[in-house]
């Protein structure tokens, strides 16, 4: 049985030659996520590969290095490289209610605001600005803005988002 993983950090490459990583952040906690003690599931490896534990972490320009126990020369995070370190899903930050993960947002209904069906989250695009929800219907695909300008109301029990009436990105 497949456990459902979420990715917290994509590993870029070795940093120097005692066996840290340079990672990506992919979670906005990475003060809460990288700790000392840390387990985390590598993405793509078999279910009974034991996690690796974070032994020790501190940020580093825009990422984090990050030093995992028994890893201690450069040959043994080589093989790190361009893999997604995860968590299970049950382990994630509890958020408040009005919050929510993005990709919850995929498979959501999207409705405008005169609950005309607009078609399905597929992806949730990064830009520098903003995100962007990719909504697809059939075969015509659009792009909106992810801001509170564009969105108003998102309904995560009925899975549905209602654009607002000044979104005319359709």
């Amino acid at each position: 049985m497949s456990k459902e993983l979420v990715k917290i950090a994509f590993i870029r490459k070795p940093h120097g030659l005692a066996g840290e990583v340079s990672v990506t952040p992919l979670t906005d906690f990475p003060k809460e996520r990288y700790v000392d003690g840390a387990q985390f599931i590598l993405d793509g490896f078999e279910e009974d590969k034991e996690p690796l534990v974070l032994e020790s972490s501190r940020p580093h320009k825009s990422e984090y290095l990050l030093k995992f126990v028994d890893y201690d020369v450069i040959e043994d995070v080589e093989g790190l490289r361009g893999l997604y370190l995860c968590i299970e899903q049950e382990n994630r930050v509890e958020l408040t209610e009005d919050d929510f993960y993005e990709d919850q947002l995929i498979g959501m209904e999207v409705f405008d605001y005169e609950q005309n069906y607009v078609g399905k989250v597929f992806n949730i695009q990064m830009h520098p600005a903003q995100s962007h929800l990719q909504i697809k219907k059939e075969s015509k695909k659009i792009d909106v803005p992810f801001v509170k300008a564009m969105i108003e109301k998102i309904d995560l029990a009925a899975k549905k988002i209602y654009l607002s009436e000044g979104c005319n990105a359709y």
